[in-house]
């Protein structure tokens, strides 16, 4: 090789390190910029699922209330009747308006 061509080929080299590196260094920006655009997606995204499960895990609950709720309307009513005279210590006559008259234990904490 005639010595202009070392010295030409060592240039090329440096000026291919160089356009390496600056290309490196503006695909590492690039690519930092996208990888931290993900994470602050990822980031809203995971908030957005915690808040959205504490909201479905309250709508659950009120379901459940709510289940409870019309589970208990839907139980027969207790009869309201007039008592009409005492039988004994622990006993009463009761009168239901369209059932009759019934006989009944009194309760302890009455």
């Amino acid at each position: 090789l005639p010595p202009d061509s070392s010295s030409s080929l060592s240039n090329k080299t440096t000026m291919t390190s160089v356009a390496t590196m600056s290309t490196g260094s503006g695909m590492d920006k690039y690519y930092s910029s996208k990888i931290g655009e993900l994470n602050s997606t990822i980031s809203e995204r995971t908030s957005d699922l915690q808040r959205l499960k504490a909201r479905r895990n309250e709508l659950n609950a009120k379901v459940r209330m709510l289940r409870e709720e019309l589970h208990h309307l839907q139980e027969p009513g207790s009869y309201v009747g007039e008592v009409i005279k005492q039988m004994g210590q622990k006993k009463v006559l009761v009168k239901i308006n369209p059932e009759g008259k019934y006989v009944v234990d009194i309760d302890k904490d009455i």
